[in-house]
């Protein structure tokens, strides 16, 4: 069976909000489409306005009728370290293709203070089995709950 990789490389860049407070952690997302044999996305410039909290790294592969596609996702979870207009940099990332930069995001810092006293979701887990034997299978089950309010017009 032949296969062939669709060659729309492509790398970009998202956050979850642009509008910030200064308190406030949001995620910024990078996404490589469509590339082999790539180095991790060059993310120390991050930590001149904003404390990284996190980063996690996921992957989805497809094949459908013969064309391979491909790409890898990376959260990096942000908190700002000033008030005011910043901008996260060009992101850039190494591949065997050549190097792929992101376009610069334009972010607003504000004074607002996250409300700690209203939790919009929770996240609670149950597994079956707390000493399962070597090989056994378990099973997790995670449940999250969303609190947003919901405004029926009248």
């Amino acid at each position: 069976m032949l296969f062939t990789l669709n060659s729309q490389a492509k790398f970009s860049s998202s956050v979850t909000k642009t509008e910030i407070g200064i308190d406030e952690p949001f995620n910024l997302i990078l996404k490589l489409d469509n590339q082999e044999n790539f180095f991790e996305p060059k993310i120390s410039s991050l930590s001149k306005n904003f404390h990284i909290l996190s980063t996690s790294k996921s992957s989805q592969t497809s094949i459908i009728n013969g064309n391979f596609n491909s790409s890898l996702t990376w959260i990096v979870t942000l908190q700002p370290k000033k008030k005011g207009k910043i901008s996260i940099s060009p992101i850039s990332i190494s591949t065997k293709n050549g190097e792929f930069t992101t376009k610069p995001i334009y972010l607003n810092i504000t004074n607002k203070k996250k409300n700690n006293t209203q939790k919009k979701v929770q996240i609670s887990t149950k597994i079956n089995n707390k000493s399962p034997f070597e090989n056994e299978p378990i099973n997790l089950s995670i449940v999250i709950k969303d609190r947003k309010s919901t405004r029926l017009n009248s």
